[in-house]
């Protein structure tokens, strides 16, 4: 109890006794308990000291008066460490599996810093602590479908998922259930569509129905009649029965282009009427002139003023074409005299027509190598295109057919100078095929006969007497084939009739070529005059221009679009004479155009013709009637502008001796005007179909007709080989027609096929609308 010895307080300090507390005295740290001195006293230990002193289980940290101590340093217990975790007797990081909340962890083992996000309930410090993303008044919120957050189950913000809506076009899905409209394509939903294999939007029934997709089958769903092709919804089902509809309100547009239309075209209605400005390009797209002692035939653009190509025009490749026809497709009829150009020995059995594809896409692949091998170019016929006496066909692939002619109408063979085909003309008849001309009527001068030629293959159907040695033709509005006979009688063949009727008229006195206007009056010109008849008014015989002025002989002879006639004369060039006036009322000259270098001996004006830009060409055959083929020359065209009167030329062949309808603008113009339309109907139910019924609806002002007809087969390939229905000619056709395909017939596919005809440019049919009936099983 003595403050003695080495002690530096009573009974503590010094190196024996223990240490001093609180305020006793001492000379150094080592007597004071807390290890501090100062001022000759202890003091207590203090938690910046740097010294693990007092009850801190580190330096500075720990126990009851210091902080919590960092990972890694001394602990007795958890409120020793700042993550609350000793182990060890050392304090742990905070992880986010200890079960303290600590770090930045918002509740235990959730929420900033960890993995997983709190659930509903715990507390949060913002929507990134949370599952669901929302965070209210600190704590966690459970997902909705109205929280505008992409949470939960959903497959995008507020929708998907199964427990919210459906979610709209283009957001984010798992599975098409996910989708309002039921597609899930590439992790996003897709708009509906009339061909996803869903049931989706307006949709009655998968894919059909609901106004925007195709009508329903039988069978399918249905919430009201338009949803039913045949508007058959019977207890919200379609019925059997169908109907097919084209144009009109209900159906889808017609299109005029299908399926081998020709000459059809959409008016500002919808509707499909003939194209009246189209055709005459598509008719009169070349020039083709004949070079008589050469044997061929010149292909010429008009627009490149170029030759296209040359054929020879029969086997011997020296037929001594002349006269030509352009059919409404654009193919080259040309009939070959066979007469004239062989040095003085005959060749009757060379007398034929032969038809030329105007278009490569008409041309034969006769030797299967799988292209059309064609000349296509200027000159002369290259060797491997020209037809040798010995072969049957041409080895031009667009040279289709030649068809003898020799023999007369009781099948005789005519010895001399045989038929000597001399007039050809092509009619505009359409065909069940599209085809808009069907025959070509061929006059043979020697027989006094016109033979009716099958266009298509060349098969001389009929031979008729016409009393008359026909010289030229021509075709007329009304179906009417003109022939001048060279005892210059008119003869006229109702080709409209299949008897072909013929009727006798008196003969012009300005007789030669031929022409036909728009109007239906006949023109003939020749010595030195143009004149034209009426057959209307047949009594009042013939119009005549009287002498042109310069006049020499004039030849052939065509009539614009403007009425405006172009006149060939053998020595003076080209007449220009206005026929517009009426009948009766007069035919004016106009001028005469003379090429260069004017009238000289060796210019010898033969044909006439008018492109289908409206512009005149003459044909100069270089040379009077040559007969030896020393004596051949070159012949050319001269263009002509009808406003400018320019004058362009273009070289061709050898004595190119035609006159008559050398571009097609003349049947184009002048010819009835037709056009043909062709519609295709596929059932639901393919080859199980059976059709029943069939009605359009069209418009025939007078002068007008719409010749409907129909046929099927399994595919599009096999319908130009199906046998063709009749369904009746408007005006007046009874509709619905009854249809009644042949027995064994595939119905897979339904051809609607139209011929639209007017005798009037200014009146022209038109067809709106198709409806077809049938049933399936």
């Amino acid at each position: 109890g003595r403050h003695n010895g080495d002690e530096t307080d009573l009974d503590c300090g010094g190196p024996a006794c223990p240490a001093c507390g609180h305020g006793l005295q001492c000379k150094s740290g080592r007597d004071c308990q807390g290890g501090e001195c100062p001022a000759g006293a202890c003091a207590s230990p203090f938690c910046n000291d740097r010294r693990a002193n007092g009850d801190e289980t580190d330096v500075d940290c720990g126990g009851a008066r210091c902080p919590p101590c960092a990972a890694g340093q001394a602990c007795r217990g958890a409120s020793d460490c700042t993550s609350s975790v000793c182990a060890g007797g050392r304090c742990q990081a905070p992880s986010c599996d200890d079960r303290v909340q600590n770090g930045a962890e918002s509740d235990v083992d959730c929420g900033a810093g960890c993995p997983a996000r709190c659930e509903p309930g715990r507390r949060c410090g913002g929507g990134g602590d949370c599952a669901s993303q929302v965070c209210t008044g600190g704590a966690c919120q459970p997902a909705t479908c109205f929280d505008a957050v992409h949470n939960g189950a959903e497959s995008d913000v507020d929708c998907g998922g199964g427990a919210c809506p459906t979610c709209a076009d283009g957001a984010r899905c798992a599975a098409p259930g996910d989708c309002l409209s039921l597609v899930c394509s590439g992790g996003l939903c897709a708009a509906p569509t009339c061909q996803d294999g869903v049931k989706n939007a307006l949709e009655s029934d998968v894919d059909c129905g609901g106004g925007k997709c195709l009508a329903c089958g039988p069978g399918r769903a249905c919430r009201g009649p338009s949803d039913c092709w045949n508007e058959g919804c019977v207890g919200a089902v379609c019925t059997h029965d169908g109907l097919a509809q084209l144009g009109g309100q209900a159906g889808p547009p017609l299109d005029p282009l299908g399926n081998g239309s020709r000459y059809a075209v959409l008016d500002g209605k919808g509707h499909v009427t003939i194209d009246l400005k189209g055709r005459l390009g598509g008719v009169a797209r070349y020039l083709w002139a004949s070079n008589s002692s050469e044997g061929t035939i010149s292909k010429v653009d008009p627009r490149t003023q170029k030759e296209a190509a040359r054929y020879c025009t029969c086997a011997g490749c020296n037929c001594d074409p002349s006269r030509v026809s352009v059919s409404l497709d654009g193919d080259l009829l040309v009939a070959n005299r066979a007469s004239y150009y062989y040095g003085g020995a005959l060749h009757p059995e060379r007398a034929s027509v032969t038809r030329i594809a105007g278009d490569k896409s008409r041309c034969v692949d006769r030797n299967g190598n799988g292209q059309i091998d064609t000349e296509s170019g200027p000159g002369l016929v290259p060797p491997k295109f020209q037809w040798l006496a010995f072969q049957p066909d041409s080895p031009d692939e667009c040279v289709l057919w030649s068809t003898p002619i020799t023999k007369d109408r009781f099948g005789r063979e005519v010895g001399g100078a045989g038929t000597l085909p001399r007039s050809v003309s092509v009619d505009a008849v359409a065909r069940v095929d599209g085809a808009l001309s069907s025959n070509v009527y061929v006059g043979l001068y020697g027989t006094r006969e016109v033979a009716q030629v099958d266009i298509r293959n060349g098969v001389v159907k009929q031979q008729l007497d016409v009393s008359a040695s026909p010289y030229i033709s021509a075709y007329d509005r009304q179906g009417r084939l003109w022939v001048r006979g060279a005892e210059n009688n008119l003869v006229k063949v109702d080709t409209t009739d299949p008897r072909l009727p013929v009727t006798m008229y008196g003969g012009s006195p300005c007789a030669y070529g031929m022409g036909v206007d728009h109007r239906g009056l006949i023109y003939t010109s020749g010595s030195n005059c143009v004149a034209r008849f009426d057959p209307e008014n047949p009594n009042a015989g013939w119009e005549s221009s009287g002498a042109l002025p310069g006049a020499c002989f004039t030849r052939g002879m065509a009539v614009d679009d403007n009425l405006q006639a172009w006149v060939s004369d053998t020595c003076a060039g080209m007449f220009q004479v206005d026929a517009s006036r009426d009948f009766g009322k007069g035919l004016v000259f106009k001028k005469l155009i003379t090429p260069p270098p004017g009238n000289d001996v060796n210019n010898y004006y033969l044909g006439s013709a008018v492109d289908a830009d409206g512009l005149a060409w003459l044909v100069m055959s270089a040379s009077a009637d040559l007969f030896t083929p020393d004596q051949k020359a070159a012949g050319q065209l001269f263009r002509i502008d009808p406003i400018t009167y320019k004058i362009a030329s273009l070289t061709i062949g050898h004595n190119p001796y035609v006159y008559s309808d050398m571009t097609g603008s003349q049947l184009a113009w002048s010819g009835p005007i037709t056009a043909t339309f062709n519609a295709v109907i596929k059932p639901w139910c393919g080859a199980k179909a059976t059709w029943k019924t069939l009605a359009w609806n069209d418009f025939t002002p007078a002068g007008t007709t719409v010749n409907v007809k129909y046929r099927a087969a399994k595919d599009l390939a096999s319908l130009s080989a199906a046998p063709i229905v009749n369904a009746g000619t408007d005006p007046g056709a009874k509709q619905p027609v009854t249809m009644a395909l042949q027995n064994g017939t595939d119905p897979s596919v339904l051809e609607v096929l139209f011929v639209l005809t007017s005798n009037d440019r200014n009146a022209v049919p038109w067809v709106t609308s198709i409806q077809a009936g049938y049933s399936c099983p």
